[in-house]
């Protein structure tokens, strides 16, 4: 299995299906990644899954399809592209957490603003003894 984003970037997985039955359904295994290139991601764009070979212990042939066992999936890095994910990137990350910290130090501000309000009326409204 292979993740391309741009630019030119892409990660492999050795992928394990263990050993089924005709008709059988099972879970692959990843093995760990393995970069390939270390350039970053500029932009959040999406990143596009391709299964490169698909080989079993025995000589017949493997088709690749859908979960409905509907569209078959071309293996090789020209195939089709089995799903693809949003790459996320790192200026993202920063720029989602940085609005969060923004609209709680807003908020923070706001009350303290309306409390100091409500204490100058509390003292405009209120008669000395």
């Amino acid at each position: 299995m292979e993740i391309r984003w741009p630019p030119l970037s892409k990660v492999r997985w050795l992928l394990t299906i263990p050993e089924l039955e005709p008709d059988q359904e099972g879970y692959a295994k990843f093995e760990h990644g393995r970069e390939e290139t270390t350039s970053h991601i500029f932009s959040g764009i999406l990143s596009l899954i391709f299964c490169l070979d698909l080989t079993g212990n025995d000589s017949q042939d493997i088709d690749l399809t859908d979960f409905e066992g509907g569209y078959k999936y071309i293996t090789g890095s020209h195939g089709n592209s089995i799903a693809a994910i949003p790459a996320i990137t790192w200026t993202g990350h920063y720029a989602k957490y940085s609005m969060i910290v923004s609209a709680a130090g807003l908020l923070i501000v706001a009350l303290g603003t309306i409390a100091s309000f409500l204490r100058w009326l509390w003292l405009l409204f209120t008669p000395d003894p």
